[in-house]
């Protein structure tokens, strides 16, 4: 049970690590030029999603 439970976990770190990389390689979403997002809104996030 555990070698499963551990082939269970390498694989969902590898696949995520995967979908990190195209995601990285993709760049950021381009946003239709009219949107703006309100000039608090990234220091509410810190900055991290826009």
């Amino acid at each position: 049970m555990d070698g499963w439970l551990l082939g269970q976990v390498s694989s969902v770190l590898t696949a995520l690590s995967h979908a990190q990389e195209l995601f990285d390689g993709a760049g950021r979403p381009t946003l239709p030029g009219d949107f703006a997002p309100p000039a608090n809104l990234q220091d509410d996030l810190g900055g991290g999603l826009l």
